[in-house]
């Protein structure tokens, strides 16, 4: 396997750089008073937080952009961001929460990077997990083009670049709002589509051919200097002629550093001034302001699919499931299954048993499950969206069969996120039924779906956080012949029964 190896023709502009400064931390303390002064009430005095300069920027519209925010503290307390647009047509976002990492680089430097944990939560999981197991300290960055990107985190491949980690696989995860528009993109390398495991690459400007198709999950908030000089590094072949190590990958908390993201509706031009205020917890503020030019983006996006959960039907029984896509420009798209797939000679990452007979609408999406022969067990069928006729995401959609109704069991974790439970915020089942499927939202995402007749009873299982079940009757009885029990911390308790249901609404 040569991972991201077709990178290597692309070379596209460098973006602006990113400000590096480095905090310094001082102590201010008020005079000692003589010894022969009497006490008396005295106030200390805490200094006035710093936001470093932030330079004008292009901003396209339908493209969000994220700006590093490099703050500093002379009282080492805890900062805080907030920031205002005079147009209205742009908007201000500031994540709060996210962790970030420190990347301490053998005679470079040290990088940080805000991870995305709001917006990729599977692959920033699975790179904390990494982290804090100590698995990146030692590796090189073992390909570094200028101009385009450097790549690290494979300590185990022989030859470098061709292995990954014993976590395993884990499949893309897109946003809108995360596109490849500036330097210091944090984003997955894969060898096919849904294999990112532990190596990662960082821009050098945008690269806007790599959208919807690698997962992003942070941004360089300080530290800039040293990706360039790393990119800088002479190299043979795109490997560089001598190491560049990572001595540490350290996940911690930044109390200085944040980001914004600025964003405009697709079409929008002019221009706009952002004010962006740096706050400490004594109510001591500083400003910074800096101009943004509104561009139309020409950059067309290709379109994703929406994460797919499972499905479940009984043995000989039918069933069907809906593929969504997201298409930033709303331009039209084909949805494919392996056939269509093999018939324009596209890759098939797997093909389906010859008892489960597929068939995926190119035009709606809907697609039509049919087991068959008393075919039972989990199997993969594989599902595709792109502008006809390049795939250009796939999904393996697993369709669990089984031999008879049995008890049908979700828990917070079926949330496509995989981060759901045991966050601290209140999580919101809703059954509801699609004609002969009842279908499972978590947080508002449709998070499991069976045939009711595959199903004797559903069990739910929460977390510590707080849960509620709602039973949707919009589309009728949602609950199967057994009923539904919801477990709460571990406590079984019968949430509703069938004969107990009366349809409506919203029954909590």
């Amino acid at each position: 396997m040569n991972t991201f190896a077709w990178l290597k023709r692309l070379s596209p502009n460098r973006a602006s750089a990113l400000s590096t400064s480095r905090n310094r931390r001082r102590v201010s303390r008020a005079p000692r008073p003589a010894v022969t002064e009497s006490l008396e009430a005295r106030s200390l005095l805490t200094a006035t937080p710093v936001l470093a300069p932030l330079a004008d920027v292009t901003l396209l519209s339908g493209s969000p952009l994220y700006v590093a925010l490099n703050g500093s503290d002379a009282d080492n307390q805890l900062l805080t961001f907030t920031a205002t647009s005079s147009n209205s047509d742009v908007t201000t976002y500031i994540p709060e929460g996210n962790r970030s990492i420190e990347v301490d680089v053998q005679d470079f430097g040290t990088m940080t990077f805000e991870l995305f944990e709001d917006k990729a939560p599977r692959a920033t999981e699975h790179i904390i997990e990494l982290a804090e197991s100590g698995f990146y300290d030692g590796s090189t960055f073992h390909r570094v083009i200028n101009n385009f990107v450097i790549q690290g985190g494979d300590p185990n491949g022989n030859p470098v670049g061709t292995g990954g980690s014993s976590l395993g696989n884990f499949d893309d995860q897109f946003d809108p709002d995360l596109q490849h528009n500036r330097t210091g993109i944090l984003s997955m390398a894969k060898s096919q589509d849904d294999t990112n495991d532990s190596q990662f690459f960082i821009t050098e400007g945008a690269q806007r051919h790599l959208d919807s198709q690698h997962t992003i999950f942070g941004l360089l908030t300080s530290g800039e200097s040293v990706r360039e000089a790393i990119s800088e590094t002479p190299v043979i072949n795109s490997a560089p002629n001598t190491p560049v190590v990572i001595d540490s990958f350290t996940v911690f908390t930044d109390i200085e550093n944040g980001v914004l993201m600025l964003s405009a509706p697709e079409g929008v031009t002019g221009t706009t001034t952002i004010t962006v205020t740096v706050s400490d917890p004594d109510g001591h503020q500083s400003q910074q302001t800096f101009d943004v030019t509104i561009q139309p983006d020409t950059v067309n996006n290709q379109p994703f699919l929406v994460d797919i959960p499972a499905v479940r039907t009984l043995v000989d029984t039918p069933t069907e499931l809906q593929l969504t896509r997201i298409d930033l420009e709303g331009d039209a798209a084909t949805f494919l299954d392996q056939d269509l797939l093999s018939i324009n000679n596209l890759y098939v990452p797997e093909v389906a048993n010859a008892d489960l007979d597929y068939v995926v609408d190119e035009t709606t999406g809907t697609t039509s499950i049919a087991p068959m022969n008393g075919l039972v067990g989990t199997y993969n069928i594989t599902t595709a969206v792109g502008e006809y006729p390049s795939a250009i995401d796939y999904q393996l959609v697993p369709i669990e069969i089984v031999a008879t109704a049995t008890t049908w069991t979700i828990s917070t974790d079926d949330h496509p996120n995989g981060n759901e439970a045991d966050d601290g915020s209140t999580d919101i089942f809703r059954i509801v039924r699609n004609g002969t499927r009842l279908e499972i939202y978590i947080n508002g995402v449709l998070s499991a779906q069976a045939e009711e007749v595959s199903v004797s009873d559903i069990v739910i299982n929460g977390s510590s956080d707080d849960d509620i079940l709602i039973l949707d009757g919009s589309g009728g009885n949602p609950l199967s012949t057994g009923g539904c029990t919801l477990t709460l911390a571990g406590k079984h308790q019968p949430a509703a029964t069938a004969s107990k249901y009366s349809a409506g609404p919203r029954l909590p």
